[in-house]
């Protein structure tokens, strides 16, 4: 892991055997949340390769296709998403203990319901650029990520993306 230039600052670069290892917190489990970050991928992974996961809780990745998924205890995808490798995008993922929506440069591009209350996770704790406790890794950069115990409105994302609402 090194650090480069981001879309805003600087940014964590990451290559296929290098994760950030964030250690367990209740705070990292919360009833309802929102992720989001700026991503440049350099690549598509085989499979997936994870932005930031909490083992047994909730989960955001890209995927091979180049969609993104992001679980938490319902997934939510969209693809394609990452339309060029080395640009940067801005994804988010809010959940409100019912219902997931996916965020793609501001504007809500999927959505999915029937979920319930989050789980509360392993003592594994949580990764950034890969899959708790280890795997699935980001190859790119990483900027800005965020994550709040509260499912974030459309509008707030969308100022977030750095456009004016609604997006």
């Amino acid at each position: 892991m090194t650090f480069g230039s981001g879309k805003v600052g600087n940014a964590v670069v990451l290559d296929a055997t290098s994760l950030v290892a964030i250690p367990d917190a209740p705070t990292l489990s919360p009833s309802a949340i929102t992720v989001e970050a700026w991503i440049q991928p350099t690549q598509l992974p085989a499979s997936r390769m994870g932005i930031f996961d909490n083992n047994n809780s909730y989960g955001f990745f890209v995927l091979s296709t180049g969609g993104v998924r992001c679980t938490v205890n319902v997934a939510v995808e969209a693809t394609p998403v990452i339309t060029q490798l080395g640009a940067w995008t801005y994804v988010a993922c809010t959940y409100d203990g019912t219902t997931a929506r996916l965020y793609v440069d501001g504007a809500e591009v999927a959505v999915a319901g029937g979920g319930t209350a989050l789980g509360t996770g392993d003592t594994s704790g949580s990764v950034l650029g890969g899959n708790s406790p280890s795997g699935d890794p980001f190859v790119g950069a990483i900027d800005q990520v965020r994550v709040f115990s509260v499912a974030r409105t459309a509008d707030e994302v969308c100022i977030a993306a750095g456009r004016t609402p609604p997006c």
